[in-house]
């Protein structure tokens, strides 16, 4: 008896002991991140874009000492050439807001002037005297903007992707106010020659997006770089995001003369469908989608928005339904929604974003409705893992269990987040419903058999094997004459159990996040359980010896 009341306390204390070290070095669910914070997007309602917006705009200082147009010796940049630095950045904000159905909305966290020349990295800066030069003062006293940039030695400045953008990064304390999650994205702006790219990443793993990627200590962030002088030029900075991170999250559609065929229309992806217009489709094509940020339907060439010769396309894009005439007349250079200024290429990319999809939440195939959130998502899921608790993307439970829909997602920013089928709004299909049920994020076993179940998330598919079945039963126990439980076996045989292969337990302690610190955190945690364990074991036996 007393071997048995030794065996039944130390089992219970063993117990004990396991399960809270196994809460406390091991929780249930790891970050997402080792630092910092990654928010993914949610599938419905606004997207709010915390925008900081910074403007090169440097003091001119008269060289003459005559008076501006302003009535004084100095004058910002932007005031020199009559440009509304707030008025440009407004109407941006505006467009976006109304062309994305009112689902974008951007929010100003802060604005910050840069009383400087614009930095570039392999050509010398401008300062106040050769400013000046380059673009000369008119008869009212104001700079003459267009003569500028037509002057010869205008060109030498003009070297696109040369702004020193890692330089920036540095002077605004990008990647700490980053960090401190001020800001979502920034508006940096400035004035001619300001040599930028229409816009790129900033960030630990960055991409490209019509422009190189600058590494900042940072979650990844995006940086649109137009002039004060070219409205229309913020506009398609966007459009040529927006191609770049439907190309990346679909699949890559190229300004390539007769590249995508379109004879079978349906079985091309959505933005395929979209994109598909005359230039980049194959001879063979007849109906065509809404085009590119540089051709509609109909362009034989970049920028040729007013072309009137008139093709087919779908007006149901999505569903190759609906087929219509297509022409810039009757589609955006007249209709006063889209029309801007007689500005044919505004009122063409205010078209192209307006029939862009903006419904709130996934496809079955695990894409956005909402185009938007890919847009302004300055990363993308490149890969669809299974939980450590579906074992070789294996599971079994009872009829009528009920089991976490649990898995991972990689991101190119180098993170791993732990999700399930609710918080990712997962595309999930079960391919026998009579077996499973899926149910406020759980599978549900109905009755006994397999089923698979398969998730998506843009365009990236998880399949599980779920076996329904009841578990075997457990060895019954012998009720002794106190009515205490206790085991059958009169002296347990000895457990040994064998040691995890090596490069399981790294890929656990990698799946982890556990770093060299916490692994000498763990062998001290596991030192101080085996001294526990020794001294409870010693108590029982005192405590067993005296009875």
């Amino acid at each position: 008896m007393r071997i048995k009341k030794f065996f039944r306390q130390f089992t219970c204390t063993l117990f004990t002991i396991v399960l809270l070290g196994s809460f406390i070095l091991f929780p249930l669910k790891a970050k997402a991140y080792e630092d910092g914070v990654f928010v993914s997007p949610e599938a419905t309602g606004e997207i709010t874009i915390n925008l900081l917006v910074a403007q090169i705009n440097p003091t001119l200082t008269s060289l003459n000492g005559k008076s501006f147009g302003n009535g004084s010796n100095t004058i910002s940049a932007s005031e020199y050439f009559r440009f509304n630095v707030d008025d440009n950045l407004n109407n941006w904000i505006a467009n976006f807001e109304e062309v994305s159905h009112n689902t974008v909305k951007f929010n100003v966290v802060d604005n910050i002037v840069i009383d400087e020349f614009p930095k570039y990295m392999s050509i010398e800066s401008l300062d106040n005297e050769s400013f000046q030069k380059l673009f000369k003062r008119d008869a009212s006293g104001y700079g003459d903007w267009y003569s500028g940039i037509t002057n010869p030695d205008y060109a030498k400045y003009d070297t696109a992707g040369d702004l020193d953008y890692a330089y920036y990064t540095e002077k605004l304390n990008l990647a700490e106010r980053r960090n401190a999650g001020e800001f979502d994205m920034l508006y940096l702006t400035g004035i001619d020659p300001l040599s930028p790219y229409e816009t790129c990443t900033i960030g630990k793993n960055t991409f490209w997006v019509n422009g190189i990627g600058c590494y900042a200590d940072c979650p990844n962030f995006f940086v649109v770089t137009p002039t004060f002088s070219r409205f229309d030029g913020s506009i398609e900075n966007i459009g040529h995001l927006a191609e770049y991170m439907l190309s990346y999250n679909y699949s890559d559609v190229p300004y390539a003369e007769n590249y995508l065929d379109g004879s079978d229309y349906l079985s091309l992806n959505d933005w395929e469908k979209y994109s598909l217009c005359k230039f980049i489709a194959t001879d063979n094509t007849e109906i065509y989608g809404y085009g590119m940020v540089h051709y509609s339907p109909n362009s034989d060439s970049d920028y040729d928005w007013s072309n009137p010769n008139k093709v087919k396309y779908y007006k149901d894009w999505k569903n190759g339904e609906d087929i219509s005439d297509f022409s810039p007349k009757e589609c955006y250079l007249n209709d006063p929604q889209f029309s801007y200024n007689n500005d044919p290429c505004i009122s063409h990319h205010r078209w192209w974003f307006y029939n862009m999809p903006y419904e709130d939440g996934r496809d079955e195939n695990g894409y956005y409705k909402n185009w938007w959130r890919y847009i302004f998502t300055a990363d993308y899921v490149t890969d669809i893992m299974s939980d450590k608790s579906f074992n070789a993307s294996k599971a079994q439970i009872e009829p009528g269990e009920r089991k976490p829909l649990l898995f991972k997602l990689r991101y190119l920013d180098a993170y791993i987040v732990e999700t399930d089928a609710l918080e990712s709004s997962a595309a999930v299909s079960v391919s026998d419903e009579s077996i499973l049920s899926l149910e406020n994020g759980e599978i549900v076993g109905l009755k006994e058999g397999v089923a698979n179940v398969e998730i998506k998330i843009d365009g990236k598919s998880l399949t599980y094997e779920i076996t329904v079945a009841k578990k075997e039963e457990e060895p019954k126990e012998e009720v002794s004459d106190d009515n205490t439980v206790e085991p059958i076996d009169e002296e347990p045989a000895e457990i040994t159990p064998a040691p995890a292969p090596a490069n399981e337990t790294s890929e656990v302690l990698s799946q982890s996040g556990i770093g060299s610190v916490a692994v000498i955190a763990i062998a001290g945690g596991a030192l101080a359980l085996a001294i526990i364990i020794a001294l409870a074991i010693l108590i029982i036996i005192i405590k067993t010896r005296k009875e």
